[in-house]
């Protein structure tokens, strides 16, 4: 059967899905590092704020990565997918 979606509307889609699915974590996870940076300003420890920022990047790049799984696992037709 012909796909009739490009593979740019299928990217558009799933990313969208996934953000969707996963918002409230992505909301809380951001509302804590932030409130954990400004507890640390307050502080005045330096070390503290590296530390929480370096978390948050971390963070970012643990979620890009699996959201990207994600979509490309849904994206691209393999035998895994088909059964799912």
């Amino acid at each position: 059967m012909k796909d009739t979606f490009s593979l740019k509307e299928k990217y558009k889609f799933w990313k969208e899905k996934w953000i969707k699915e996963h918002l409230a974590l992505i909301i809380f996870l951001t509302v804590l590092t932030f409130t954990a940076l400004i507890f640390a300003g307050i502080a005045h420890r330096f070390e503290f704020i590296a530390g929480i920022f370096l978390i948050g990047i971390g963070e970012y790049i643990y979620f890009r990565n699996k959201m990207m799984i994600y979509v490309e696992h849904k994206i691209y037709d393999n035998p895994t997918n088909a059964q799912k």
